[in-house]
C-alpha cells in the first residue's frame, strides 16, 4: 500500500509493502546495517526526509533513503518506535505537504544465529521393507519452526509418508523409485527465513539371483523329472521360462513354469544350449538367463548277441557253425580256396554315430579283405587257414565298444564248381577308338571259368547283343567278346560304368544263379597326349582329340549280398550297376557338381563386387570437397568351407576390383570392375559316388561390371542401387581313379539395393542401421567331357545390420550383418562381420591406402565358413603430367607351345616425373603379371619416355622363371 496526500503536483505517497502501517527494520547488536526506505513519489520535488524519536546510533541519508546505524550489544533484545517524515518542496502559495510513517527498530538478541538445516545423507530403501528414519532438525532463526518434504516428481516413493511433528520418514516401499527431493524449514520471524538442502531418495529391489543349473544329461526312452532351482531377490512374483538355441526343446520333453519342473521321455537324438530365465514384477521387470547344456544321448551301443542272427548259409559260398573250441562255444566260418565268398556282419545299434567297424585279433588270409563301409568279409582265399580268435567289433562316436568272436576257416574247395582263375587285367590297358561311329569295336575277350562240371555259360547285365539303346556295349557268352559302339549322345565321359561278370551252369546265368563273378569297369576318356600314338603314313595325320580312350578293368571284390533280391541273394559289385548314358543336354542335367556347387562360385563373384560398392557409398562425404574423378583398385585373398547337396567343399578365392567414382552434393555414381577366381576342392556323398562323384575340384574365373548410383541424406544416411553382369570361365576335375575334366563358360547378372539410416555417433563415427537385398543369376553352359549345359540358378539374398564407419583420415569402419540366403545354391543363413582401414596422404596428398578384412560363419541348415583378406589404393589424380599412379587389370594372355589362352592378373605402378623441355615427361614403373593357369609369375622393370603425344619410348626388363630379358621399343601413334 501507500500513504499519498493529493494537490498540486500530484499524489505524494510512500510505497510500503501492502498491509503494512509500521516498517519493521532488524538491526543484530554490535554489526553495522543499512536499510534502504521506501520510494517516495509525487508531490513537488526535491524532498526533505527527517526522522523523529529514532535512538541516536541511527542517522539517515536522505538523498539515498538509507537509514545507517550500529546497535549497541546493551540494546540487544529491545524495540525502539519512530516516525519517518517526508516534505516535498515549499510551493510558495500553498503550505508544503508532508507524509510519514512509523519504523520498528528491533534490535536481535546476542545470542540469536542465523536459521540453518543440516544436511541429510542419501535414503536408500528396499522395495517390502519397513523404514523408519528422523531428519535433521533446524537451528537459528525463530522458533518454531514449519518443516515439509518434496520431491520433484511431485509424489514421494509410494508407500512412504513425511511427519512434520517429528521429522519422520517412514513407511514400507512398494515399488522403484529414484528422484531429487527436497527437506524444507521456515522460521517464525516476521520475514519468514527459510532453508532447503535436497536429498536423494531411491527405492531399489535386492538383486534378482538365479543359481547356475547342472549339465541336464538324457537317455532315449528314459523318463526324467527335475525341479529346476528357484530365484531370489527382485520382486516377487517371479516369471519363469526355459528355451534352446535351436528353437525346440528335445523331442518329448516339456518345461513346467509353476513347478520349475524340466520332464518328459524323449525319443530322439538332442544337444544344445539353453537358457534357464527368470523375470521378476518389479517396474522395470529385472531379467536373470543362466545357460544350460541339454544332451540326449542312446541307449549303451549293442550288437545282436548271436552273430547267427543275420550269418546264413547262402548257396554253399560261406558255411556257419556252431562249434565247441577249448570248452568254449563260437560261430565258425568257412570259406573254400579258390572260391569267391562274401557274408556281412549285423549292424550296430543304439550308441553314438558314427559306428566304426574293424576286424581285430586275427590277420585275415591272403585273398579275404575286411570291408568296413558295408561290414561284409570276401574274397577268395588261396590257401587253407584257422584261427580261433577273430573278432568283429564296433567302436561308436562316444569310444565305447562292442564285439563278438568267431572261428575262421579256409577249407579246400569242393570239385565241379566254375571258378575264375584269372581275375585281373591291366589297368593301365586302353583302346583309342573313333567316336560317333556306329561301328561295333572289339575291345577285350574276358577270362574263361576254370574247374566245373558240365557246360559252362556266362553273362554280362546290361551289356546286350546285339547292343540296344541307350546301351553302348555289347557281349556275346559264346565267345566272350566284349564290343563297343559310342551313342549318342555320349556316355558320360570319365565316370567308370560297372558291370557284374557272372558264370554258371543255369538257364539263364544271373546274379542269383552263379557261381562266381568279377566286376568289369568300363570308363570312356579323353586320351592323353601320349595315350594315341600319331600315325605318320596317315593322311591327314591322326589327331588324339579325334579319338575318345576306351579302359577296361576287371576287380576280384564282387560279394553275395544276402539282402537283395527279396532276400534271395546275389552277387553285386561295390560300385553296383552301370548308370545309363548322359542324356541330351534339353532333357537334364547330367553333372551334379555343377548345381551344388556353380550358386557357390555366383554368390563369391557377387559378394566381393557388391561389398566393394557399399565400401565407396561408405565412404564417400556429401557435401565436401570432392575428386570430380576417383579410381580405387582393391586386391582380396578368401577362404571359403561349407556343404550343400551331398558336397563338402573348402577353398580359396582371390579377387581384384577396380572402382571409379565420380558426384556432385549429395549424389554419388560409380562404376566397380571385379574379376573373382574361386578355387573348390570337393568331396562327394556316398550316394553320389555310385554315380561316379566322388572328389575332384571345382575352378571359375568371373569377370564382372557393376554400375552403381547413390544418394547420400543430409541426416548421414544413404541409399544406393547396382546393376551388373559378367562373364567367365568354368574348370571341373574329377578325381575318380581316372583322369577327367572339363571347360564351360559362365555367365552372370546380379543386381543390389540397400539403405543405411544413422543411429548415433560414437567416437567421432556415425553408426547406422543397414539393410539391402542382393540378386544373382547364374547360367553354366556346358563343354563336352562331364558337364553340360544348366539351368539358370538364381537367388535373392536378405542383408541387414549395423556399420560404424567415421569420416577422419586412418579411422577404421567396421559393420556386423545378418545375411539370409535364399534360392539355388546353399541356403540358411550367415553372420557377417567386416573391417576396414585407410590411410590418407601416402606418397601424394590424394593417395588412400586402404585395408579390409571379413569373415562370417553359418547360422543356417548348412555350416558355411569364410574369411577374407584384402587391400588396395584410391587414388585422384590432381594433373596429368606429375603425380603417383598405379595401373591394376586383368587381361587375356597367350601361353607358349600354342596352348589355349589364359587370363592374367597385371598390377603396375609408377611416378610421373618432369623431363624437360625435350622429353617432357619420364615415368619409371614396375610391373607384375600372374597367368592364373599354370601360376607363373612375370616381372618387368621398365622406363617410358614420352617426347610428344604421338611418340613413346619404352625400356624394359622381363624377370620370369624361365629367363631375364631385356626389351626395347618406339612407338608412334598416327
Amino acid at each position: 500500500m501507500s500513504l499519498s496526500l493529493v494537490g498540486c503536483g500530484g499524489h505524494l505517497s510512500v510505497d510500503l509493502p501492502e498491509g503494512k502501517q509500521t516498517l519493521q527494520l532488524f538491526f543484530p547488536p554490535g554489526q553495522s546495517v543499512e536499510h534502504r526506505l521506501p520510494r517516495v513519489s509525487g508531490g513537488l520535488s526535491p524532498y526533505e526526509s527527517s526522522i523523529e524519536g529514532c535512538p541516536d546510533w541511527v542517522a539517515l541519508i536522505p538523498d539515498q533513503r538509507i537509514l545507517a546505524g550500529t546497535a549497541p550489544i546493551a540494546d540487544g533484545g529491545k524495540t525502539f518506535f519512530c516516525t519517518f517524515r517526508v516534505t516535498e518542496s515549499d510551493p510558495g502559495f500553498l503550505p508544503a505537504r508532508s507524509v510519514s510513517y512509523g519504523l520498528q527498530l528491533v534490535v536481535t538478541g546476542a545470542a540469536t544465529q542465523p536459521l540453518t538445516l543440516p544436511l541429510p545423507r542419501k535414503i536408500s530403501l528396499r522395495v517390502g521393507t519397513f523404514y523408519s528414519e528422523a531428519l535433521p532438525a533446524a537451528t537459528g532463526g525463530v522458533k518454531p519452526y514449519t518443516y515439509s518434504f518434496t520431491c520433484a516428481g511431485g509424489m514421494l516413493p509410494s508407500g512412504m509418508a513425511f511427519a512434520p511433528e517429528t521429522l519422520t520418514f517412514a513407511g514400507t516401499p512398494d515399488t522403484l523409485f529414484r528422484d531429487s527431493c527436497t527437506y524444507t524449514v521456515t522460521d517464525s520471524s516476521q520475514l519468514a527465513a527459510t532453508t532447503s538442502r535436497a536429498v536423494e531418495v531411491e527405492v531399489a529391489t535386492p538383486p534378482l539371483t538365479l543359481p547356475l543349473p547342472r549339465k541336464i544329461s538324457l537317455r532315449v526312452g528314459t523318463f526324467y523329472s527335475e525341479a529346476l532351482p528357484a530365484a531370489t531377490g527382485g520382486v516377487k512374483p517371479y516369471t519363469y521360462s526355459f528355451t534352446c538355441a535351436g528353437g525346440m526343446l528335445p523331442s518329448g520333453m516339456a518345461f513346467a513354469p509353476e513347478t520349475l519342473t524340466f520332464a518328459g521321455t524323449p525319443d530322439t537324438l538332442f544337444r544344445d544350449s539353453c537358457t534357464y530365465t527368470v523375470t521378476d514384477s518389479s517396474q522395470l521387470a529385472a531379467t536373470m538367463s543362466r545357460a544350460v547344456e541339454v544332451e540326449v544321448a542312446t541307449q549303451p551301443l549293442t550288437l545282436p548277441m548271436e552273430i547267427t542272427d543275420v550269418l546264413e548259409e547262402k548257396s554253399g559260398h560261406v558255411e556257419v557253425l556252431d562249434v565247441v573250441y577249448e570248452g568254449n562255444r563260437h560261430k565258425q566260418l568257412t570259406f573254400k580256396i579258390g572260391r569267391f565268398g562274401g557274408i556281412r556282419f549285423p549292424a550296430a545299434a543304439d550308441g553314438v554315430e558314427p559306428y566304426t567297424y574293424e576286424m581285430v585279433d586275427c590277420e585275415l588270409p591272403a585273398g579275404l579283405e575286411f570291408h568296413p563301409n558295408t561290414r561284409v568279409l570276401s574274397g577268395t582265399p588261396n590257401a587253407e587257414y584257422r584261427r580261433s580268435n577273430c573278432t568283429y567289433r564296433v567302436t561308436d562316436g562316444s569310444s565305447a565298444s562292442v564285439s563278438r568272436s568267431f572261428v575262421l576257416v579256409v577249407e579246400p574247395l569242393e570239385h565241379g564248381a566254375w571258378r575264375f582263375r584269372t581275375r585281373t587285367v591291366n589297368p593301365e590297358q586302353g583302346w583309342c577308338l573313333v567316336p560317333r561311329l556306329e561301328v561295333l569295336f572289339k575291345v577285350a575277350t574276358l577270362p574263361r571259368a576254370h574247374g566245373g562240371k558240365g557246360s559252362e555259360k556266362y553273362a554280362l547285365p546290361g551289356a546286350p547283343s546285339p547292343p540296344v539303346h541307350p546301351n553302348f556295349l555289347s557281349f556275346d557268352p559264346g565267345s566272350r567278346a566284349l564290343a563297343f559302339t559310342n551313342p549318342d549322345p555320349s556316355p558320360v565321359l570319365g565316370t567308370p560304368h560297372t558291370y557284374r561278370y557272372l558264370v554258371g551252369t543255369g538257364d539263364p546265368v544271373d546274379a542269383t544263379t552263379a557261381e562266381d563273378a568279377l566286376c568289369l569297369d568300363f570308363q570312356i576318356d579323353v586320351p592323353g597326349p601320349t595315350d594315341c600314338p600319331f600315325d605318320d603314313m596317315a593322311k591327314p595325320p591322326i589327331r588324339s582329340q579325334d579319338h575318345v580312350l576306351v579302359r577296361l578293368q576287371v576287380r576280384d571284390d564282387a560279394f553275395w549280398d544276402l539282402d537283395a533280391n527279396n532276400g534271395m541273394g546275389e552277387y553285386r559289385c561295390p560300385d553296383t550297376t552301370a548308370p545309363l548314358p548322359r542324356p541330351p543336354i534339353a532333357e537334364r542335367v547330367s553333372n551334379p557338381v555343377h548345381e551344388a556347387l556353380g550358386p557357390v562360385h555366383a554368390r563369391r563373384a557377387t559378394e566381393v563386387a557388391h561389398a566393394a560398392v557399399r565400401d565407396r557409398v561408405r565412404r564417400w562425404s556429401p557435401g565436401s570437397e570432392q575428386a570430380t574423378f576417383a579410381v580405387a583398385p582393391e586386391v582380396g585373398l578368401a577362404s571359403l568351407s561349407g556343404q550343400h547337396e551331398g558336397f563338402d567343399y573348402t577353398g580359396n578365392s582371390e579377387s581384384v576390383t577396380f572402382g571409379a567414382e565420380t558426384g556432385a552434393g549429395a549424389w554419388q555414381a560409380g562404376v566397380v570392375a571385379s574379376f573373382t577366381g574361386t578355387d573348390l576342392h570337393y568331396r562327394a556323398a556316398a550316394n553320389l559316388a555310385e554315380r561316379g562323384y566322388r572328389a575332384g575340384e571345382h575352378d571359375t574365373e568371373i569377370l564382372s561390371l557393376h554400375p552403381f548410383a547413390a544418394w547420400h541424406m543430409p541426416s548421414g544416411g544413404h541409399l544406393w542401387a547396382s546393376l551388373g553382369g559378367g562373364t567367365g570361365r568354368l574348370h571341373h576335375r574329377d578325381d575318380l581313379g581316372f583322369p577327367s575334366w572339363s571347360g564351360s563358360d559362365v555367365r552372370l547378372l546380379a543386381h543390389a539395393a540397400g539403405a543405411a539410416v544413422p543411429l548415433a555417433d560414437v567416437l567421432s563415427g556415425e553408426l547406422q542401421a543397414e539393410a539391402g537385398v542382393e540378386w544373382f543369376s547364374f547360367d553354366i553352359k556346358g563343354g563336352g567331357r562331364i558337364s553340360s549345359s544348366l539351368s539358370t540358378m538364381s537367388g535373392r539374398d536378405y542383408r541387414a545390420g549395423l556399420a560404424w564407419s567415421a569420416p577422419i583420415p586412418g579411422a577404421p569402419s567396421v559393420s556386423i550383418a545378418y545375411k539370409h540366403l535364399t534360392g539355388d545354391g546353399p541356403e540358411g543363413g550367415q553372420l557377417e562381420a567386416r573391417g576396414s582401414v585407410s590411410v590418407d596422404g601416402v606418397l601424394h596428398p590424394r593417395l588412400t591406402l586402404i585395408g579390409n578384412a571379413e569373415g562370417s560363419f553359418g547360422v543356417g541348415d548348412y555350416q558355411q565358413k569364410s574369411w577374407r583378406l584384402g587391400g588396395g589404393v584410391r587414388f585422384a589424380p590432381e594433373s596429368l603430367d606429375r603425380g603417383f599412379g598405379l595401373d591394376l587389370d586383368t587381361r587375356l594372355l597367350s601361353l607358349d607351345d600354342g596352348a589355349s589362352s589364359d587370363v592374367g592378373i597385371r598390377g603396375e605402378v609408377g611416378y610421373n616425373l618432369e623431363g624437360g623441355s625435350f622429353l617432357r615427361t619420364m615415368r619409371p614403373y614396375v610391373g607384375l603379371i600372374r597367368r592364373s593357369g599354370d601360376g607363373s609369375v612375370r616381372r618387368t622393370l621398365g622406363l617410358d619416355l614420352r617426347g610428344t603425344s604421338n611418340w613413346l619410348i619404352k625400356i624394359e626388363v622381363h624377370d620370369s622363371e624361365q629367363s631375364l630379358t631385356p626389351e626395347f621399343s618406339l612407338r608412334h601413334r598416327f
